[in-house]
């Protein structure tokens, strides 16, 4: 194990030394927060400063008056035109950004017509609101009934989701666990792939027989898996911290809010569902005979993490579901299922635990298997290990993996 971890340390400080990793860790984070803070501001700053301006054709005389009132702090202009034709040129000039045409027999039918250029456009945010306040408030005048009485109790509502089941999930801790199931899905994608490209590099450099006679191949392949894991570890710990900060923007409190708990569960998680992934990639690595024959794997290895990803509406709809909750049990899609299950409802500690176990024994027996393939595999020169053959070796020997 000493030779491991030897392995492990020079892999991570020899990794970490590397631009490309450097850029990765912290370029990606600075480019989430600049979609995530700066350009929203950006964009809300430059909203404020453009404002469309929507013509109004009232042919009842009583609505623009009530229109006119109501918009002082929309992010929109109206601006009354006298016939319809004179809006359609207006319109089409691009002298205004839209056109309301209001009449008696389209307020008969619940009908105001909103004139456009082209099918992708449509009316600006808050405009729907200030017209059927208007409308409302002109039908109350006309039946003779008091607006300033009638408007409050005519008024929507809108539904506030409040838990009241003590233990469920809070904001703060649904998103650590959700963002966490989404890293972990990137993380197999960008970095874990590099576990897999240096074990066929080792198998396929000359130096390598020098390397492993002071070291067994053993030894030399877990360290490999537990330095690049490291590594990528801690950049998504780096991603993860960003997206924290960038989502207190929208998640006031986020901070306080999270449950040391759940934290724990979370990171568990991640750690042993990265762990899979990198000893998969490993595995794969100690199979194949150069890089040029590994490009066929490397998709299907990936997909494997994101698997829950296209159920993910119904586990986090249903998360208590017989066969969702079975998904937890079987290792490819452990880490990322229970990430979504604990992200939406409170499983008890016992699965918690159990499914934990399968994937760290899981994980251990793929480190396991790995290093007995590699071990095999560099007598192997120019030739791929087949599922047969590495089937044959683990019969022969199955103390090796176990």
């Amino acid at each position: 194990m000493r030779g491991s971890l030897l392995v492990a340390q020079w892999e991570f400080r020899k990794t970490l030394r590397n631009r490309a990793v450097l850029l990765s860790t912290f370029l990606f984070p600075l480019m989430l927060i600049t979609l995530s803070v700066v350009m929203p501001v950006v964009v809300e700053s430059l909203s404020r400063q453009s404002t469309v301006t929507i013509g109004v054709v009232d042919e009842t005389g009583a609505v623009w008056p009530e229109l006119e009132q109501r918009v002082e702090d929309a992010r929109f202009t109206l601006q009354r035109v006298a016939d319809p034709d004179a809006a359609e040129r207006a319109l089409v000039a691009k002298e205004l950004g839209g056109v309301l045409l209001v009449s008696q027999a389209g307020l008969a039918q619940g009908v105001v017509p909103y004139w456009v250029r082209g099918v992708t456009e449509t009316p600006p945010a808050g405009l729907g609101t200030i017209v059927n306040e208007a409308i409302r408030t002109v039908r109350l005048r006309e039946a003779g009934l008091p607006v300033e009485e009638v408007m409050p109790l005519v008024a929507g509502v809108s539904l506030m989701a409040q838990p009241r089941v003590q233990g469920e999930r809070s904001v703060a801790d649904f998103a650590v666990s959700f963002g966490l199931a989404f890293l972990l899905v990137l993380a197999t994608l960008i970095t874990a792939g590099v576990v897999m490209n240096s074990v066929i590099a080792e198998k396929t450099s000359r130096t390598v027989e020098i390397l492993l006679s002071s070291i067994t191949p053993r030894d030399l392949l877990i360290g490999k898996v537990l330095g690049y894991g490291a590594i990528g570890i801690l950049q998504v710990a780096v991603w993860a911290a960003v997206a924290l900060v960038a989502a207190s923007r929208f998640l006031p409190g986020i901070w306080t809010a999270l449950s040391p708990q759940s934290v724990v569960i979370a990171v568990g998680y991640f750690v042993l569902g990265y762990l899979f992934s990198a000893s998969m990639y490993a595995l794969l690595g100690a199979m194949m005979r150069d890089l040029q024959s590994s490009s066929q794997s490397v998709s299907w290895v990936a997909i494997i993490p994101a698997v829950p990803l296209f159920v993910i509406s119904f586990i986090i709809q249903f998360p208590d579901v017989g066969w969702v909750r079975a998904m937890g049990f079987i290792p490819p899609f452990t880490a990322t299922t229970m990430l979504f299950r604990t992200a939406v409802t409170s499983v008890p500690l016992w699965e918690i635990l159990a499914t934990m176990a399968v994937l760290a024994l899981t994980d251990y027996l793929l480190v396991r298997l790995a290093a007995k393939v590699f071990e095999v595999g560099m007598l192997m020169y120019g030739k791929s290990a087949s599922p047969r053959e590495v089937w044959r070796w683990i019969r022969r020997n199955p103390s090796s993996v176990g």
